[in-house]
């Protein structure tokens, strides 16, 4: 059983996570600590998670494939972390999937294409998105974009107005669950509830959300069940190259965009029979040590607690802001942005004052 991690209320927080005291060269010779003000970006690994991969990366083996003891343990994290990743956001297995992909990106694109080939109807984007979660459909297919509010939020009502004039033909209602560009937190039930009623799913990008919000997928008769969910590592204080993707199982009911060893149960030189999900849409050797990692990342955060972070990321916020210019609405932001709000704008409105 792993040691109790210190409260998050004794100022120890810096000790959780690797590399955040690396001292940085400066003009002169001199070094400082470093400060990352981008970790909407990409966080630092968790100090429990650079570990864990250290000490696994002794013992991991091919997964599914073999029956040796390294195989065998391997096979047996690698699904751990998948039960772990499904309690984490009350996937309700009879009806939902959890598959492992290289990250958000990877997930969107393979929605894209699959939603492309089963029903060649409209995609409904709004401007928020991120160029992985516009792109994708902008190149596959027909798509509406949905404008914000004047502040930049999720409009429900230019929402449900494309979805009501779409007369059936929007299948797919696509949002991202917070913004790293404005900090603003998606209602995402509220979409799923408008893109059920008529007659579309929907597919919430996650990779800002997730880090920072318990997020529950809801049960498939739920009118705000959301249809898929996809998410980064690498934003979660993971290593890159493992990712999440939650979608319904009769979405990938056939053979899979991706085929290869992993992905079959029996090829003969005239038929394939292909593995159950997730088998299926897993095809290759998958980054067992990313996935594992990944499930000690999110053990760590639900141990560390949401509700306490956002605290301690709200007291630095308050912090930072006193000492810089920022061009924004004259009412203060809610605390909820602090969560996905990256200062990478705020750098660069700094650097360009006259």
């Amino acid at each position: 059983m792993r040691p109790r991690l210190s409260s998050p209320h004794s100022g120890q927080w810096r000790e959780h996570f690797a590399g955040v005291d690396l001292p940085v060269p400066v003009l002169g010779g001199a070094t400082l600590t470093g400060i990352n003000f981008d970790n909407a970006a990409s966080t630092p690994p968790l100090s429990r998670v650079r570990d864990m991969v250290t000490a696994f990366s002794d013992l991991y083996s091919s997964v599914h494939r073999g029956t040796g003891y390294k195989s065998r343990l391997s096979t047996e994290a690698y699904e751990q972390a998948r039960e772990l990743v499904s309690k984490f956001l009350g996937v309700d297995e009879k009806d939902q999937v959890v598959i492992f992909v290289k990250g958000t990106t990877d997930a969107l694109n393979r929605i894209a294409a699959e939603e492309a080939r089963l029903n060649g109807r409209q995609v409904l984007v709004t401007e928020m998105e991120h160029h992985a979660d516009l792109l994708p459909w902008r190149h596959r297919g027909d798509h509406v974009m949905v404008g914000l509010s004047d502040e930049g939020h999720i409009d429900l009502e230019a929402i449900e107005h494309a979805l009501k004039s779409g007369d059936g033909k929007i299948s797919l209602v696509a949002v991202c669950g917070a913004s790293n560009v404005t900090g603003f937190v998606s209602p995402i039930h509220e979409v799923a509830e408008l893109a059920h009623r008529y007659g579309a799913r929907i597919s919430v990008d996650a990779a800002q959300l997730a880090p920072h919000h318990r997020i529950d997928v809801r049960p498939a008769d739920d009118p705000g069940h959301l249809d898929f969910l996809s998410f980064s590592g690498h934003k979660m204080y993971a290593p890159y190259g493992a990712g999440v993707l939650i979608a319904p199982r009769d979405f990938f009911a056939g053979a899979p965009e991706v085929m290869g060893g992993g992905a079959i149960s029996i090829v003969t030189w005239d038929d394939t029979v292909w593995a159950d999900l997730p088998d299926r849409e897993e095809a290759g050797s998958p980054n067992v040590i990313g996935a594992v990692a990944l499930g000690v990342a999110i053990e760590t955060l639900l141990e560390l607690g949401f509700s306490e972070m956002l605290d301690y990321e709200v007291g630095l916020g308050g912090r930072m802001i006193a000492g810089l210019m920022v061009w924004s609405p004259a009412r203060p932001a809610p605390a909820s942005r602090w969560r996905a709000l990256s200062s990478t704008g705020c750098t660069t409105a700094w650097s360009r004052r006259p």
